[in-house]
């Protein structure tokens, strides 16, 4: 984990995906499941791009199918870690 400080948005944490995971079962949870929030697709959309634009359905269904290869997670800009509670 590396992190870093931000003036404008504070401490900023940069996480492998193995590490995240770890994290996660460390503090107490169980069935960590870890999803790329945009994908590994996700440069490909211009920043003014709606949702109306045929390249967004492109990249959603990379995300889907990324999800299913650990190797591709990190490749997403965001993670977003799924746990339950012991």
């Amino acid at each position: 984990m590396v992190s870093t400080v931000n003036r404008a948005r504070g401490v900023l944490y940069f996480h492998r995906t193995s590490e995240l995971a770890d994290k996660v079962f460390a503090a107490g949870f169980e069935h960590v499941d870890l999803t790329g929030v945009q994908g590994p697709a996700w440069p490909i959309l211009p920043s003014d791009c709606g949702p109306d634009d045929p390249r967004v359905g492109h990249v959603v269904a990379v995300a889907n199918l990324a999800d299913d290869d650990p190797a591709l997670l990190g490749a997403s800009n965001h993670l977003l870690a799924r746990a339950t509670w012991s």
